[in-house]
């Protein structure tokens, strides 16, 4: 009788195929990863838009204080100290006031559900022909302020990618109102 010593080989295999579902389990996991911060990218971007939104709904309004042609610019950046207001305990809604005062809570009112909806905030609305950059492909904080350019409101926040300085950073969202 012939006998072969083979010993060990199955032990051999199932270490390989403990190593190929460890490295399937392992992209995965990464795979889950990169859902979630695409999912909370995009639940950003969707507040973003509506904070957008409201805004150009308050300047066609009237009802906030916003540059007029060739002026400067109303520039926000909630990671700056300071720039959120503290809330009030008066209220437009409860009392008579001044536009002007109602105006300014709803702008504070405004900043305040920008800086809570979005990490590290900055909105800046000003006078520009032309928000995109075409040599870097992206959008630009800077403003050429050309009379009888649309005012336009530029959003960014600080993503998982960016660094804390947001000034470094490029704006996500461009609205022309």
């Amino acid at each position: 009788m012939y006998s072969c010593r083979l010993r060990g080989f199955t032990l051999i295999e199932v270490l390989v195929s403990i190593l190929l579902l460890a490295i399937g389990v392992i992209g995965c996991a990464n795979l889950v990863l990169q859902a979630l911060r695409s999912q909370k990218q995009s639940g950003y971007r969707s507040a973003a838009v509506q904070l957008a939104s409201e805004m150009a709904d308050m300047v066609r309004n009237r009802t906030v204080p916003l540059p007029q042609n060739g002026g400067g610019d109303y520039e926000f950046d909630a990671a700056r100290p300071g720039a959120i207001p503290p809330t009030s305990d008066f209220s437009c809604f409860t009392s008579v006031c001044d536009p002007d005062i109602a105006a300014g809570q709803h702008l504070a009112d405004w900043r305040q559900r920008v800086a809570s909806a979005l990490p590290g905030a900055r909105v800046v609305i000003c006078r520009d022909s032309a928000p995109w950059d075409r040599a870097s492909r992206k959008l630009k904080w800077s403003c050429d302020h050309r009379a009888g350019a649309p005012l336009v409101i530029k959003i960014g926040w600080r993503s998982w990618q960016q660094p804390a300085d947001l000034q470094d950073g490029d704006p996500e969202l461009a609205l022309s109102i």
